[in-house]
Parts: structure tokens; sequence; C-alpha cells
């Protein structure tokens, strides 16, 4: 394991192995046992662990913040109703245009030219289709 490697998972993880990764956890001590710098960075993740460790949590809001949050939402909640089904039905309608632009540009991007005398455009448009050639292209090109 490289020592950035090692740095991007202390400051990740903590200073507790036992969160890191499992596939990267030995490397990691193999690491730490054998580069001062490793274990100065376990050092300064431990330090870090602490200090958030003695915070405690964090105070509540104070209730004027929280009342005008509550207005707000509020308010707004019946727009949100009106609004949710006109995006969903725009989302479902930009998903069939683009379903339908890619079917025209791929059904005449396969489609047979016309510009030769025999009938092998269509025989591999067919093919390109998954599908067997009609009877009458195989006719009309002669072929057995």
């Amino acid at each position: 394991m490289a020592l950035g490697r090692f740095a991007e998972l202390a400051a990740a993880y903590g200073a507790d192995l036992d969160r890191w990764p499992d596939a990267e956890r030995f490397a990691a001590l193999a690491l730490a046992g054998r580069s001062e710098e490793a274990r100065a960075l376990l050092a300064d993740a431990h330090e870090l662990d602490a200090a958030l460790a003695g915070l405690g949590p964090p105070p509540p809001p104070p209730a004027a913040l929280t009342a005008r949050i509550a207005a707000l939402r509020a308010d707004d909640a019946p727009s949100a109703r009106i609004l949710a089904p006109l995006a969903a039905a725009l989302g479902r309608g930009a998903v069939f245009a683009m379903a339908a632009a890619a079917g025209l540009y791929l059904g005449l991007s396969l489609a047979p030219s016309g510009t030769g005398d025999t009938g092998l455009g269509l025989v591999e448009a067919s093919l390109i289709a998954g599908e067997a050639p009609s009877i009458a292209v195989v006719d009309l090109l002669e072929l057995d």
C-alpha cells in the first residue's frame, strides 16, 4: 500500500482500523508497522477522532428558525402536489421523444439505399434486423 492511499483511508475512516475496508486493512497494518510517516498519520487521525467525539451532539436550532421552515414547507406543499404529475409526464414524454428519434435514426441508417440493381441491400437490411430475407427477395435475386 502506498502512503498516499494510507493517508486517504486515515482521513476517511479515522484511526480505528476496524472501520477501514477489509480488503485494505492488512496492507495498512503492514505499512503502519514499518513506516513512521504512516504511524504519524494514524496519530493525527486519532487526535481528530478524539476531538470529534468530545464535541457531543449539536445544539437544537432556534425555535424561530424551525417555525419559519415549517411555514415555508406548508406554503409550498399545494404547488408541489400540482407540479409533481406534470413533471413526471414531461419526463415520460422526453424519454418517448428520445426513443422515437433513436428509432428513426436507426431505421433510416439501416434502410437500403436503393441505388444498386440487385436486392442485396434488402437482404443485408433483413439480416441486420435479425430476420430472414423474404421469399420475394430471394426469388428476385435467384438465390438458392
